[in-house]
C-alpha cells in the first residue's frame, strides 16, 4: 500500500507501518460503536475529534 501525502514526500517504513497500524486500531474502535440510525452512539461525535485533530 502506498500512502501518497505529497509527490515530494516520503513515508519511511516505520512511519508508514505506524500508519497502517493506526488505521487498523481506528477502524476497530470505530466498529465497536452500537451505531443504528437515528442514535450514532458517539461515533460521530469521535470520528469529528479524530479529524479535528488533523489541523492541530
Amino acid at each position: 500500500m502506498n500512502i501518497i501525502i505529497h509527490e515530494q514526500f516520503t513515508l519511511t517504513a516505520e512511519l508508514k507501518a505506524e500508519y497502517q497500524s493506526r488505521v487498523i486500531e481506528y477502524a476497530r474502535q470505530l466498529l465497536q460503536f452500537e451505531s443504528v440510525t437515528p442514535d450514532d452512539a458517539g461515533c460521530q461525535t469521535w470520528i469529528a475529534k479524530k479529524l479535528s485533530m488533523l489541523h492541530g
